[in-house]
């Protein structure tokens, strides 16, 4: 719903309807804004006085649209105040009748209003608002936007002819208007609304599998493991299809040009998405498997292999599957691992770590479901599960047809095997580690490990291939026989041809026909080799009918600030990036009659074998890092005929080649003092070496640091996200829920901590200091050259008389002069330099294409025309920022005295913010490194400290637990006098006092079992010896009488007698039983031998209907035999005492298994047990009957807990009881 919220939202912001209502009311408080100040009576008062302070200035330099103020005389306006420096009024405004328009100036699309001053007839105050800004170029740092609304830039465009979307004024008069741009396409949806869509669809299906679980509860785990995946399949599939629909190519993660890994794989995005899920799915089947046995009694040995073959083919084709992904992400040319080539990192590097992460924790949790099961098939024997991996694995390999994969996979294969001796050999490994490691931490290191190698070896091969593009290219550009060969295809282009046939371009089939037939009679030789394409533009610089929207300023542009003439007129060398470049050729063709231009040419050509070059302009000429002669990671050297030629000079090349030193081969590596070379033999005659620095170790320690350090992010997500889960389902969980549970995870929590506040500071006080320090060396350096331009200046007497004439400025001669000079003294110093006269307006540039095109006005900025004029500083810098450039300006004086100057002269430093953030983006990078390493040394640093603090309280946590008063508790020996040991001294003074007391208690209850059991036994004895007594006293009675029936009578008293001996007897067999339980002799057997006797006894009666459920085949258990019959003998004789009520006793027995346990239960249709009794119906002495010891239950218990196992009972009063019994099967 959110996600649908944004989409609309979105939707309605694009809207050009809605984008009217909003610049209309932008535009309203600017103006409002400016008219609160023209109403300001004092502050225009010192403004046309020119007495405005410096608070004034800051004020309206602040506000929100530019400001001007001019006197009026006669027919002239004259500038006075202005609170800028990127624009100014044109002539066409300042005359105009209308006091309100919108108009286009060379620098974007401006909405004017012209105010008179209160009080002041001879002024006129100017306000100018950005509607859109529009250079005559685009750049990275000078864009086309609108200040409003930059999500709007590539949607729609401002027009001045009417449009159904008017942009009215306060008045409602249309001001300007708006219209889309056409042949645009533009992503329907925010970046924000297609994250919160993905995330809706999956919140969808979880809450559907969520509400299917409930609706089906079922205890079968495979069931739940297919519901969850099926939903999750559905989500992804669902995903798949609505990405076309939710534009998701039209964001970086989501571009194939980034990464494109097949159908299943089409972007990173669509790689961390199925990472993600293969995570989350890997987690949940562990989950719900792992308490889940495989019972291999159940079915045929042949099933059961089948069965293990099947998860070890699923185990080998995930672990190539996963390899195969990470070998294709780090071949991706925009996907950089090269952590020691910092300029090279992005935000493509950052997902791909949270990708390896994901993938490898998803793959260590399915292969323990998978090894949990594999190890119960062939049970203990390891080396089959070994031989099995590796004719399997070989068998993938085999059908693999590259041989480079094959190459890859072996290793792979070999890296699997190594796994799985580990995983068998986990518990030993443990008993070993366990003092300084958890198991948790062992297995991300050994993921670690395995996955840096595997990238290392892959980011070694891919860095090879990059070299060996980038020397091919290097040999490329630096062959004459490429420059000749463009040259002889351009040598028919000339201007008389183009003089003949300039008129066929402005007609659009003849000029398609022209293009074609120039390519294909001129380059026919050359068209496998170079892609050509060529810009026509007439005389006003109009295209006509280019195949790209390149302009004839941003062309002239690329030639003049980031190209190099070559040996050939006309022709340039153009270097994008670093894998593409191009030569440009410019024609200007001229009338040769009349001497006008007619129009001109631009051929580019790109090196089929290379990228094509990326037509870039740039106002100023940058730094560029991938530049091999600016390169701080590679260094190369050309030599022509075993001479050196040329280098980069920061490696210490020989300067000429002997015989042994020439590669034998077309490309060699050589190791040599800690340094890679790559020796390319280009030619006959030229060798081109180019280097790297080896740092193997440091790669590789950073790598896994990098790895180790995702692993623990995710780690940390993962529980993050089931805390939030949590919140969801129960505020009693989130209550009781703490981030850091354990000592453990306190102290690992406060070492992550520390260092990230450590990172943030250090981080956050060096950027302070690089900024600062940055800082005063541009403002050193710029008043160094300041000075030296003011003494270059004061030495031409004729500058100086240009400058303090005003009307000199009309003398080209004199002009020229002054900007020669001033492109002199820019060249020598590397600076650009401006002049401008005392009132503030431009006489000179050395860039001069900024401000004649409108990038900038031809005004001083005010703030420093302020401070130079009224605060007479001798020299003041600031910070100037124009469109998304920011840069630093110094500006002083020009005179004798700088008290009375005839000019200002500014040095602005264009590029000091780029080399600024490129310096601070490479600390950055190095910065993470080094603190990615210290974060794995302080973690295993915590490890140690946790496992050594946490290890003493085990110690004494496991002698609390087998504390107990029937046996002798043992003090700990603790040889250290810390706090821990403390802790010891209190515990041994514990156990000394608790075995004290469990001697008295033991002596207490064996008296108090005595006196127990004598009262039991003499009640249980006079039972039947009063029936005895009274039976002899009748018969003595009977005698002395002389009782006529004395025979029947000494029969019965003799039955009686006998009767009462067999229960005493059954008696005294009782208590015997009861007290020889300890005695057991367990012995192997099958269930069955015990309960079928018992059946055939008991099926015989005709009051009992006995059924009986056993389980197919044997059933075998570890037990005393002939305790077991006496367990079943009484539960039996128990089930049918339940039922005397009845005319007919259900006795029915049934047995089934559950994991790795055998349960019988045993369930009659008595009367029940009563609630009162339940509690106590397995102690000894109790029992419900009228006669009895009490005992047969208590000894049940014994029985089955001696054997390991467990005994309880359900019951339902009047319906019946079931006792149920488990024994593990063996």
């Amino acid at each position: 719903m959110t996600g649908m919220l944004l989409s609309s939202r979105f939707v309605k912001n694009t809207s050009l309807a809605q984008q009217t209502v909003f610049f209309e009311r932008e535009i309203a408080k600017r103006v409002s804004y400016f008219e609160d100040l023209v109403k300001d009576e004092q502050l225009m008062n010192r403004l046309t006085q020119s007495r405005e302070s410096l608070n004034d200035l800051k004020n309206i330099y602040n506000s929100p649209f530019y400001f001007f103020l001019y006197k009026k005389d006669e027919n002239k306006q004259f500038l006075r105040f202005w609170n800028t420096g990127i624009v100014i009024p044109s002539d066409e405004l300042l005359y105009d009748s209308s006091n309100e328009r919108v108009l286009k100036l060379p620098n974007g699309y401006y909405y004017s209003l012209r105010k008179p001053v209160p009080g002041y007839d001879d002024f006129n105050v100017y306000c100018l608002i950005l509607i859109k800004s529009s250079f005559f170029i685009e750049t990275e740092y000078f864009k086309d936007d609108f200040p409003f609304d930059n999500t709007m830039d590539n949607l729609m465009d401002v027009s001045l002819s009417p449009t159904p979307y008017a942009v009215k004024s306060v008045s409602g008069a249309p001001l300007f208007y708006l219209q889309y741009k056409p042949h645009i396409t533009v992503a329907k949806d925010s970046e924000a609304s297609v994250i919160m869509k993905i995330v809706g669809l999956f919140l969808i299906f979880l809450a559907l599998y969520l509400i299917l679980a409930k609706r089906f509860t079922t205890p079968d785990p495979l069931y739940q493991i297919y519901l969850f995946v099926g939903c999750l399949l559905v989500f992804r599939v669902v995903l798949y299809l609505m990405e076309a629909h939710w534009w998701f190519a039209e964001f970086s993660l989501f571009n194939r040009e980034v990464y494109n890994a097949g159908y299943l794989l089409p972007t990173l995005g669509d790689l961390l998405i199925n990472s993600l899920l293969f995570c989350w799915v890997s987690v949940f089947v562990w989950n719900r498997l792992s308490v889940r046995s495989f019972n291999v009694a159940k079915y045929s040995r042949r099933v059961v292999v089948v069965a293990g073959v099947s998860w070890l083919i699923i185990l080998i084709a995930t672990t190539f599957s996963i390899a195969g992904v990470i070998k294709s992400l780090i071949a991706s040319p925009k996907i950089s691992f090269d952590v020691t080539n910092v300029s090279s990192l992005s935000v493509f590097t950052a997902v791909g770590f949270i990708v390896l992460a994901c993938l490898c924790l998803g793959f260590y949790y399915l292969s323990r479901t998978i090894y949990k099961y594999v190890l119960v098939v062939f049970k203990n024997s390891y080396r089959l599960i070994y031989f099995s991996i590796a004719v399997i694995g070989l068998l993938f390999v085999t059908m693999v047809s590259k041989e480079d994969l094959v190459v890859f996979y072996l290793p792979v294969l070999g890296w699997l095997l190594v796994y799985t001796f580990i995983f068998i050999k986990e518990a030993v490994i443990y008993r070993y580690i366990q003092a300084s490691v958890s198991g948790t931490v062992l297995w991300i290191f050994v993921f670690s490990v395995s996955v840096s190698l595997l990238m290392l070896k892959e980011i070694n091969k891919t860095e090879l291939l990059l070299r060996k593009k980038y020397i091919e290219k290097l040999a490329t550009q630096t062959d004459p026989a490429s420059e000749r060969l463009i040259s002889i295809a351009n040598k028919y282009m000339d201007s008389t041809y183009f003089q003949n046939n300039f008129w066929r371009l402005y007609n659009q089939r003849e000029n398609g026909y022209m293009r074609d037939s120039i390519r294909n009679r001129n380059y026919i030789g050359y068209l496998n080799n170079y892609i050509t394409n060529l810009y026509f533009f007439d005389s006003l610089n109009n295209p006509l009918f280019n195949e790209f929207p390149y302009t004839a300023a941003a062309l002239d542009n690329i030639i003049a600030n980031k190209s190099k003439p070559t040996s050939f007129p006309d022709m340039y060398f153009y270097e994008s990036e670093a894998d593409n470049f191009a030569y440009i050729t410019r024609r200007v063709i001229w009338n040769e009659k009349n001497d006008r231009l007619i129009g001109t040419i631009y051929i580019v050509s790109n090196p089929r074998k290379f990228a094509v070059a990326n037509l870039r302009p740039e106002l100023f000429r940058q730094f560029r890092q991938w530049e091999y002669s600016n390169s701080l990671v590679y260094q190369y050297a050309i030599y022509q005929d075993n001479q050196l030629k040329s280098s980069s000079k920061k490696y210490p090349f020989t300067s000429y080649l002997t015989p042994g030193q020439i590669p034998q081969t077309r490309f060699e590596i050589r190791e040599k003092e800690g340094y890679s070379e790559m020796w390319y033999h280009a030619s006959a005659s030229k060798v081109i070496v180019m280097v790297r620095k080896s740092e193997l170790f440091l790669e590789a320690i950073t790598l896994f640091s990098y790895t180790f350090c995702s692993f623990l992010l995710l780690m940390a997500l993962i529980n993050l996200l089931i805390i939030i889960l949590n919140a969801f389902i129960s505020r009693k969980s989130v209550k009781n829920a703490t981030i850091f549970p354990t000592i453990k995870s306190q102290i690992h929590g406060t070492f992550v901590l520390i260092n990230v506040l450590a990172f943030l500071i250090v981080g956050a006080a060096t950027i302070s200091f690089f900024v600062n320090r940055f800082e005063e060396s541009n403002n050193d350096k710029l008043s160094r050259t300041m000075n030296i331009m003011l003494n270059e200046l004061n030495l031409h007497d004729s500058l100086r008389n240009i400058l303090r004439e005003k009307g000199s400025q009309e003398d080209l001669f004199s002009a020229n002069a002054l900007t020669e000079v001033i492109k002199r003294i820019s060249d020598i110093h590397g600076v650009d330099v401006n002049v401008y006269d005392r009132t503030g307006e431009l006489r000179a540039s050395s860039q001069p294409d900024i401000y004649s095109r409108g990038v900038l006005s031809n005004r001083m900025m005010p703030k420093a025309f302020y401070y130079l004029l009224r605060l007479r500083r001798v020299e003041y810098t600031q910070k100037e920022e124009v469109s998304k450039l920011s840069y630093n300006t110094i500006y002083a004086p020009v005179g004798e005295n700088s008290a009375q100057p005839y000019a200002y002269i500014s040095i602005p430093y264009f590029t000091s913010q780029q080399e600024l953030s490129q310096e601070i983006s490479s600390f950055l990078i190095t910065l993470i490194n080094l603190y990615a390493f210290i974060f794995l040394l302080t973690g295993l640093l915590a490890l140690l400290i946790t496992n050594r603090i946490t290890g003493s309280f085990t110690v004494i946590g496991n002698k609390m637990k087998q504390i107990s008063l029937s046996s002798d508790n043992e003090a700990i020996v603790w040889d250290r006098n810390d706090e821990i040991g403390q802790l010891v001294k209190e515990y041994n003074k514990m156990v000394s006092k608790l075995q004290e007391s469990a001697d008295a208690l033991a002596r207490s209850q064996r008296e108090e079992a005595w006196r127990e059991m004598a009262r039991q036994v003499a009640h249980e004895i006079k039972n039947p010896l009063t029936p005895m007594k009274l039976s002899l006293q009748y018969l003595q009675k009977a005698i002395k009488e002389k009782s006529p029936n004395i025979q029947p009578l000494t029969s019965s008293v003799a039955r009686t007698l006998v009767e009462q001996i067999d229960h005493l007897s059954k008696i005294a067999a009782d208590f015997s039983q009861f007290a020889n339980i300890n005695h057991v002799k367990a012995e192997l057997f099958d269930l069955h031998e015990v309960l079928q006797p018992l059946e055939s006894i008991y099926s015989k009666n005709p009051n009992v209907a006995f059924k009986w459920n056993p389980l197919p085949g044997h059933v075998f258990i570890m037990a005393d035999k002939t305790q077991l019959n006496r367990l079943f003998t009484n539960l039996f004789v128990n089930a049918i005492d339940a039922c005397e009520d009845k005319s007919k006793c259900m006795l029915t027995v049934t047995e089934r298994l559950e994991a790795q346990y055998v349960i019988i239960s045993v369930a009659d249709n008595g009367s029940g047990i009563s609630e009162v009794m339940q509690t106590k119906i397995f102690m000894p002495n109790f029992t419900t009957k009228s006669s009895g010891t009490g005992l047969g239950l208590a000894m049940c218990k014994g029985i089955v807990e001696k054997a390991n196992g467990s005994i309880w009972f359900e019951t339902q009063p009047g319906k019946g009881t079931t006792f149920f019994v488990t024994f593990p099967v063996v």
